[in-house]
This record gives structure tokens, C-alpha cells and sequence, in this order.
């Protein structure tokens, strides 16, 4: 039963000692762990285990009472949270905002006169007024396995069952799904050399404390999927003993004081942060897709062998060293509309070890600001490197070792968006910021950068986590802040401003590396949207909209540029599991890796209007373009067509849309009107119930209908 006595009516809940639940959902087959669960000879390509959790409360907090017992903290919640004394205990504590974000504690006592809940640490510091917790019934912290190479090689989870590439094993979680190595077991899901797998996907799990990785897998593995997972506090969040990853994704996952240590992988819309050393490590053929990754101790990425990096779309801020380092044969790498801000002394590091130099490397359309040695550093006894169309302000050199174009841009702050302002109040901190006035919702602001002025001087750093009133940083500022020191927190994405003005707005290159069309951005947001009317760019359609210029009357036009306009599906689609290969005409790949980080837009058949992001792309005797999809489902050889697009536009600017309207326009021409120029884009990302909102009394506002509006939930 429950804690309240009643039969769960799921039955999630075990009687006994042993309170770990998985089912396999295909099989109908019940286990006492994952561990049997994966040893069940039934277990096999085409499953889904799903690991059970109960939430018996969600979204509590914290109140304004904490009290240090040595060993143990309390503290004081609403009341009504405590039925009657010593409920909960045995149950944990877990972080959902605040300084210890995703951390769990166990429950030791509870006092409902008192209202007090009393909790496992002697560390009291991390909690503070308004954060926010669950009460979950149970952790996953039992030994899984030994590896058969060494005792010490023990594992919450030894998986060695293969899916296949149209019949994957699926790991879910159902609930607050805490898998803990306790700081004794050395990996948490994973297997061994000699026993690699293939074809599996792991989603939705908060793994932590694990004192070599959190996920370990070994020679060459396949086809796997990490998504959606929280990983902190362990040696490293994944990590593989030798060889190659094939058509590996690490996507969508909050990463923290561990690193990741892999070979080959799609690395992809991830937050990673708080690292003692580097956020990503010994990375080659990786493909470094729109991540934020800030606050490491010293690098974001360092990639002791790096040739044919890409690395497009990412935000790299307030790393202690460089925003990424690349060493050894580091040839080939692509660089591509990033934004590099206060990484200490480089944005972008490319350098020999004494034997091998850095070679024909690309690098255009970054934003560079504010290091102490170079924005770009390129070990001089390299040959062709080659860097244009960046943003460079405030670094104490832009470059070194490489020439730079004739068309970036140098001398002008970029003019970061504000996506909100305030002052500090008197007990903040270093590492917190407390503003009493604000009504936030929780991590509304995690993966952020904030600036704030302290005495005059600006000092930036990345937000972990805020609740309502607090935001919590890393890395620390180096000064405390006063009471009132203002403070600012943006995205990175760049501010509207009349056109003509010195801007990174429309003022980066197309996938030629040479044409200026006027209409793609440099930095990590691509976003060009021009008010037609009162000639204003922006580099969202919310801040073209949001803008007090735009009224009614006004034609706002979102851009994209259409890179192919016109492509064919050739005579192979091939299922990679986590990636979709698809044989493409002559034409439409003039060179490999071409379109890298761009969007192919279907244009006919099953899946017409649907996007997929390209993630490599080969020019051969057959020329092939490389997705970020797990399914071949609606791929039609011979038929299909598509469009290459340099862009979508997936930004989140109401609580689940991507846009909000809200102006509204006036009788006869006064519509304010929203059109688009190339192929346009709204993607939801199936996180979010609409792409457009229409404000109650929304009235003479018109988008048009050509525009493509992807994975939507309502």
C-alpha cells in the first residue's frame, strides 16, 4: 500500500524490503529490479521496462525555517504537508529548484504539530527559503551487477540484451526515478568491454553519485539513446573505455559536476554545467548541436584528438579556461554560428602538441566577447584555417595565429536581449541571487546567463536553478553583491534595433561561407525578423512582436534561407536507430559535411512540412544526408522531396507556446501582419501545447498560413 494506507491502484508498490518496481510493458512481466528485469531471458529487442516511482507530493516548499542538527537539517513546510507525526519517514526529499537541484535526501522524522520535516545531510547550506521538493517513496541505490572483468566494477544497472534499429529497448522511468551509486558503485547503467550494446534507449532518469560513470558503455557501442535524463555528481556522466561510438545521441539532458568522456556521438540541446574540469572531453567526429555549457572549471569542451568537430549552435559562457579547446590532429572542424562569452582567456582554442597542427578548420558567424587572451587562437604553423563573419567586442586580442576576414565585425557590443531585469536585495550572495519582487516559476532561468552590476562593474555568470524569488549561479561572482545592484538576465540571443545599426542581426553568412544575404544572424540564435513597416530587426519573432514600434498597421516578416529548394529522395533510407541515413540527388550535396546543423524540410508525402535536423551529410558516388530521427516511418525512396533550411525557430515565449500575440491591429489595411520569406518553421518540440497564442481579445492580427507549425501537443 501506499503511505497513507490505500492499494495503489497501479500497483507500484511492493510488500517487503525491496521497494525497486520495473515492468516490462511489452511482455507484461513484473520485477523487484531493473537488474531482473534485464536478466529475464524474455527481455529483448522491441521492449519498453519501465522503472516505477510514487510522487505521494509534488511541487512543496521549503519554509522560511532551517535548522543545522549536525548531522541531520530541518526544516519547516506549509501547514497540512505533515498528516500526523513521523509520516514520510523512509521516504525522500528530492530538489526540484534551488541550490541542490535534483538532489534527494532521506526523510528521518517529521513533526506534524511542528510542521517540520527532518532530513539525511550535514550540510545545511544549500537550502533556503521557497525551494522547491517532491516526496518520493523510493530510490534505486541496490547493487545491479559486478562486471565480469573486475569486483570493483560494479553497476546499479549491468544491461546486455540488444534491440535493433526498427525494434529498440526502451528504458522509461514512470515518476521521480532516482537510480544513486551512493558514492560506492562505479557506474550506473552501462556494460563492459567485450559485452557492448546496441539498439537501446534510456530516458528519463535522475542518476547521481556514482564514482566512475553514470552511464558506461564500452568498444564500439551502437545506436544508443540517452534523452531526457538529469546526471550529476558522478566521476562523469558518460564514458566509454575504447573505440568508436556509432550513431550514439546524447540529447535534451541536464548535466552537471560531472563531465562527459566520449568518442562519436551526436551531442545535442543539452545543459551542462558545474563541471570541475570540462563539460566534454576527447570528443572526435562529434557532432555539438545547440547545448548551453557554462560555469565548468575550466573547459566546455577539450578534445585531446578532435579532427572533424562540428560544433554549431551551442552558447559557451563563463567557462573558467576556453569555451572550447581542440589539440593534436584537429583538422577539419566546423565552428559555426556560436556565441563564446567570458570563457576566461579564449572562446575557440585550436593548438598543436609539438608534432601534429591545427588544419583547414572553419570557423564563421560566432559572437566572441570578453576574454582576457584571444576571442580565436589557432596555432600559426597551421595551414588552411580559415575565419570570417564573426562578432568579436572586449577580448584583449580577437585573434591569434589565424587571419581573420574582411567581413566580421569588431568594436560594438553585441546588445544581449533582456529577458529580465531587477536589483538584488541585501542577503544575497555570491552564488545567489535574491530578489523579493519577482514571482518566477520554477528554473524558468536555468541555463542562462546573468550580469550584474556590482560597484560599478559588470560580472557575469550561468543560472543552475531559481524558484520564485532566487536565482542560483555558477561559477561564483568574485564580489558580493549590494543591495539594489542591478542585475539582467538574457538568453543570449541578440536585441532588436533599427536596421543599418552595428549589430550581429543579419550580418553573418550562408552555408558558402561567403554570400551575405542580410537575413542570417551571427551567434548561437540564426533568427532574422525584420518590421517591414518601421524597418527594425530582431533575432526572435516574440521580440518583434513584443517591440513598442510594432503596432498597428505593421508587416513583421520572418526570415529563413533555403539552402536546397528543391531536393529528391534517393533509392536508400536506412533505419541507423538513432538516425535516419537518406540517399539524396547529386545535386543537392556539393561537398561532405555540407548543411551540417541545417534542417531538411519535407515537401511532399507522408511526412510533408515535418523538419529534421541534418547532422551530417557525405558527397559521394551516392551523396547522403544524415537526421536527428529515430523513425523511417513515412520515408518514401525515389519520391520524397524536401528543402534544405538554415533554420527553424523553436524559441518558448509563453508558458507552453512558442509565441504569444497579444497587439492587436485596426479596420481596413491595419492588420498587423506576420508573413515569411524562405521556408518557415515553428517547432514545438512536442514540449509545448501550441506554437502560436492568441491572447484573449486577440483581435486583427494575421500569421500567415504558409507557415509550417511542427509538433504542437494540443
Amino acid at each position: 500500500c501506499r503511505i497513507d494506507g490505500t492499494i495503489d491502484a497501479d500497483r507500484r508498490v511492493n510488500i517487503g524490503a525491496v521497494t525497486d518496481y520495473a515492468k516490462n510493458i511489452t511482455d507484461s512481466r513484473v520485477y523487484n529490479s531493473m537488474q531482473s528485469a534485464n536478466d529475464d531471458a524474455n527481455t529483448g529487442a522491441g521492449d519498453t521496462i519501465t522503472t516505477y516511482a510514487i510522487d505521494e507530493q509534488s511541487n512543496l516548499l521549503i519554509g522560511a525555517t532551517i535548522t543545522d542538527l549536525g548531522s541531520m537539517v530541518s526544516f519547516s513546510v506549509a501547514d497540512g504537508v505533515i498528516p500526523s507525526d513521523d509520516y514520510y519517514i523512509g521516504h525522500y526529499v528530492y530538489i526540484k529548484a534551488g541550490a541542490n537541484f535534483a538532489k534527494h535526501y532521506l526523510i528521518v522524522d517529521s513533526d506534524a504539530t511542528a510542521d517540520t520535516i527532518t532530513i539525511l545531510t550535514s550540510d545545511a547550506s544549500g537550502f533556503h527559503q521557497n525551494d522547491i521538493f517532491n516526496i518520493v517513496d523510493r530510490i534505486y541505490n541496490r547493487l545491479g551487477a559486478y562486471s565480469y572483468v573486475a569486483a570493483s566494477y560494479t553497476y546499479n544497472l549491468f544491461v546486455n540484451n540488444d534491440g535493433t534499429a526498427s525494434n529498440p529497448i526502451k528504458w522509461n522511468t514512470n515518476g521521480t526515478v532516482i537510480v544513486d551509486g551512493k558514492n560506492e558503485f562505479m557506474y550506473g547503467i552501462g556494460t563492459q568491454a567485450g559485452g557492448g550494446v546496441a539498439h537501446n534507449i534510456y530516458d528519463g532518469f535522475i542518476l547521481c553519485n556514482n564514482t566512475g560513470a553514470s552511464f558506461r558503455f564500452s568498444m564500439n557501442i551502437n545506436a544508443i539513446i540517452w534523452k531526457n535524463n538529469i546526471i550529476h555528481d558522478s566521476g562523469m556522466a558518460f564514458s566509454r573505455s575504447s573505440g568508436f561510438d556509432t550513431n550514439t545521441v546524447i540529447d535534451n539532458n541536464i548535466l552537471y559536476n560531472n563531465h562527459i568522456y566520449s568518442i562519436g556521438e551526436v551531442i545535442s540541446n543539452n545543459k551542462i554545467f558545474k563541471c570541475p574540469a570540462n563539460a566534454i572531453a576527447s570528443v572526435a567526429s562529434a557532432k555539438v548541436i545547440n547545448n548551453s555549457i557554462f560555469g565548468n572549471t575550466q573547459y566546455g569542451s577539450r578534445n585531446d584528438w578532435g579532427a572533424s568537430n562540428d560544433f554549431i549552435g551551442n552558447k559557451f559562457f563563463v567557462n573558467g579556461i576556453a569555451g572550447i579547446s581542440v589539440r593534436m590532429n584537429n583538422d577539419g572542424c566546423l565552428t559555426v554560428n556560436n556565441t563564446f562569452v567570458k570563457n576566461g582567456q579564449r572562446g575557440l582554442y585550436l593548438y598543436d602538441d609539438g608534432v601534429d597542427f591545427p588544419d583547414n578548420n572553419i570557423i564563421r558567424n560566432n559572437i566572441v566577447m570578453g576574454h582576457t587572451t584571444a576571442g580565436i587562437s589557432v596555432s600559426a604553423a597551421g595551414v588552411g584555417n580559415t575565419s570570417d563573419f564573426n562578432f568579436f567586442y572586449n577580448n584583449t586580442a580577437n585573434t591569434a595565429g589565424i587571419a581573420e576576414g574582411a567581413n566580421s565585425i569588431t568594436g560594438t557590443a553585441p546588445s544581449f536581449y533582456s529577458n529580465d531585469t531587477g536589483t538584488s536585495d541585501v542577503s544575497s550572495t555570491t552564488t545567489m541571487i535574491i530578489d523579493a519582487g519577482k514571482i518566477w516559476t520554477a528554473n524558468q532561468w536555468q541555463g542562462y546567463a546573468l550580469k550584474i552590476t556590482i560597484s560599478g562593474t559588470d560580472y557575469w555568470a550561468g543560472v543552475i536553478s531559481n524558484t520564485s524569488d532566487r536565482l542560483y549561479l555558477t561559477p561564483a561572482l568574485s564580489v558580493t553583491p549590494n543591495a539594489g545592484d542591478s542585475y539582467v538576465i538574457t538568453d543570449l540571443s541578440i536585441a532588436g534595433t533599427p536596421e543599418g545599426n552595428v549589430t550581429p542581426l543579419g550580418q553573418g553568412c550562408r552555408a558558402d561561407g561567403a554570400t551575405e544575404p542580410g537575413t542570417v544572424s551571427i551567434g548561437a540564435y540564426k533568427g532574422m525578423v525584420r518590421n517591414d513597416t518601421d524597418t527594425r530587426i530582431f533575432n526572435s519573432i516574440q521580440n518583434a512582436h513584443d517591440d513598442a514600434n510594432t503596432n498597428a498597421g505593421d508587416t513583421v516578416t520572418i526570415h529563413a534561407i533555403d539552402e536546397v529548394v528543391a531536393g529528391t529522395v534517393g533509392a536508400a533510407i536506412t533505419d541507423l536507430g538513432p538516425l535516419v541515413q537518406i540517399d539524396v540527388d547529386d545535386a543537392t550535396i556539393t561537398a561532405s559535411r555540407q548543411y551540417e546543423g541545417m534542417y531538411m524540410v519535407m515537401t511532399n508525402g507522408v511526412n510533408q512540412g515535418k523538419s529534421y535536423l541534418i547532422v551530417d551529410s557525405t558527397e559521394a558516388a551516392t551523396d547522403t544526408i544524415i537526421i536527428l530521427t529515430d523513425s523511417v516511418t513515412g520515408f518514401t525512396a525515389n519520391t520524397d522531396t524536401f528543402t534544405i533550411t538554415d533554420r527553424i525557430y523553436d524559441e518558448l515565449n509563453h508558458v507552453s507556446a512558442n509565441i504569444s500575440l497579444s497587439k492587436n491591429g485596426a479596420l481596413n489595411s491595419n492588420w498587423i501582419s506576420f508573413t515569411r520569406s524562405g521556408t518557415v518553421v515553428l517547432d514545438a518540440a512536442s514540449s509545448k501545447d501550441y506554437n502560436v497564442f492568441a491572447n484573449a481579445g486577440l483581435d486583427k492580427t494575421r500569421i500567415s498560413s504558409s507557415i509550417l507549425y511542427n509538433n504542437y501537443n494540443t
